[in-house]
């Protein structure tokens, strides 16, 4: 069963501890494994919690090789975009949010930007909460300008 209510229960990657060897799978997904299959790749592991009753819950996992770190595999594939909270501080904030292309782009701004994992959720909605998006990279910014078609309650600005 690969469900935040199983892995809360027991946690495969605990003893990884943010990087570790891994089987990707052609659907998106990845299991960890031990180094010694011939099918594994090393890289690292950004674990994604969220809020449950006053503790964390380990929702999804992100893997990525660490030489190809603009390639990722999600564990149970729940989670499709990194930074709820940081959104909502914006938005309650009513200050500017910033968007990155990777997880590792993510984890070396400390988890204060947004990161798209699934890029086949509709982002309208999402990203229109925020008063405004800044994109720090051209490369997304062209993107994230096709995926959201002339959408114009999403207020993109390029912070390169």
């Amino acid at each position: 069963m690969r469900t935040s209510q199983a892995y809360h229960v027991q946690n495969p990657f605990w003893p990884y501890r943010g990087a570790g060897w891994f089987v990707p799978h052609a659907d998106g997904t990845f299991e960890p494994c031990e180094h010694d299959r011939t099918d594994a790749l090393r890289g690292r592991y950004l674990p994604i919690d969220v809020p449950y009753r006053g503790k964390g819950l380990l929702a999804d996992v992100v893997a990525w090789e660490d030489e190809e770190p603009r390639v990722w595999w999600r564990w149970s594939r729940d989670v499709n975009w990194l930074g709820a909270d940081v959104l909502q501080r914006a938005v309650d904030a009513n200050e500017p949010v910033g968007i990155v292309r990777t997880p590792l782009e993510y984890l070396e701004l400390y988890c204060g930007v947004l990161c798209v994992l699934d890029w086949s959720i509709d982002l309208r909605f999402i990203l229109a909460r925020a008063p405004e998006v800044i994109v720090y990279y051209p490369d997304l910014y062209e993107r994230l300008v096709r995926h959201l078609r002339g959408y114009r309650r999403v207020k993109l600005t390029r912070g390169w």
